[in-house]
């Protein structure tokens, strides 16, 4: 286990000379070059430490406490996105594997790999003096070429779709497991209420990193903002341009006279966090109408290109509303693995 001290002095000179409050450091005057000097390297560490102290305290409490954890949690100052990022790398990084002269957004970017691939990263990140920056274009990059180069990749993931309620039949996911929710619920007015019980699921199982982008009407489009944005944060809106003349929308007392030419495509992400981080266009040219196994099936292709831009290899992809599987083909053929749920069969 690496040893974490704050202040580096068995006689506690340092300790005697500094006074820590909440607003500043207070030295005293007679302090010596040479303990300013090493007070300073003290800092760096805690500051370098600080993350990981948090992400462990946290696993303590969630494991020691349970509901009173909650509870505690939500007295502290802290902004709940950072607390979600640090206990998640935490819980993925053992104290044991972590490495010294890395700093932990360094490790964040490897916490959702397994051991074997997070300790291979880490070692190249070390041995070469990769910046954060590099290492997250080195892992984009190598994983990608890996992809490309080994055609057993591709596929070597079952698309696993439930038959089921999504909100008992997804039940078993881990939290903070999922990189992206692509789905396409129900538009009717009766189905209103699964939006936020689709938000309370996503709020769950979303990785820091994760987002949640659903396909939606126009017409109940303030309701369904209203009820995702209960549980998670807005990030931004897509929009998914329709093939051909497009159609006259049939929702609606009285009905709106509007050739509907495009879909909306909502994005969002965890209460607090920071989001995604990929540039991304918000103007989708859709593939045209594929029908053939779902009345709203949404076309394969289309479903790639989202993929593509959102996840890299080993991703987990989930879609609660999974119809005839559309968005786990899509993901089979990118190799991501994909769990989704469907009320009803296919055949049905």
């Amino acid at each position: 286990m690496n040893e974490i001290v704050v202040w580096e002095d068995s006689d506690s000179t340092l300790a005697n000379q500094v006074e820590i409050t909440s607003t500043g450091l207070v030295i005293q005057s007679s302090m010596s070059f040479e303990d300013w000097e090493r007070l300073g390297f003290s800092l760096q560490r805690a500051n370098r430490a600080i993350h990981w102290w948090i992400g462990d305290w946290l696993r303590f409490g969630e494991c020691k406490y349970g509901e009173k954890y909650a509870q505690a949690l939500d007295e502290t100052p802290f902004v709940q996105g950072t607390l979600q990022n640090d206990v998640w790398v935490a819980k993925h990084i053992e104290i044991s594997r972590r490495r010294e002269n890395l700093s932990f957004n360094h490790h964040s970017e490897v916490a959702k790999f397994e051991p074997e691939e997070q300790d291979y990263w880490l070692d190249l990140a070390e041995q070469n003096g990769w910046t954060q920056k590099k290492l997250r274009a080195a892992i984009k990059g190598g994983r990608n070429d890996k992809a490309r180069k080994t055609p057993a990749l591709l596929g070597q993931f079952d698309v696993d779709i439930r038959i089921g309620d999504f909100r008992e039949v997804l039940s078993d996911l881990e939290d903070q497991s999922v990189k992206l929710i692509l789905t396409d619920p129900p538009y009717g007015k009766e189905y209103l209420p699964l939006w936020e019980d689709l938000a309370v699921f996503a709020s769950r199982v979303l990785r820091p990193d994760g987002a949640l982008i659903a396909y939606s009407g126009q017409f109940y489009l303030p309701e369904v903002m209203a009820m995702l944005s209960s549980h998670l944060q807005w990030w931004w809106l897509c929009g998914v341009a329709h093939r051909g003349p497009g159609n006259l929308t049939p929702l609606g007392q009285p009905v709106r006279k509007v050739i509907n030419q495009f879909k909306p495509l909502l994005m969002f992400v965890l209460q607090n966090s920071t989001g995604l981080d990929v540039v991304f266009g918000d103007l989708i040219e859709g593939c045209g109408s594929e029908k053939e196994k779902h009345n709203w099936q949404q076309p394969v292709s289309e479903a790639m290109a989202i993929l593509e831009t959102f996840c890299e290899a080993g991703d987990l992809v989930v879609d609660p509303f999974a119809g005839s599987g559309a968005f786990g083909e899509a993901a089979r053929q990118l190799g991501l693995p994909f769990v989704g749920a469907e009320i009803l069969t296919v055949s049905e």
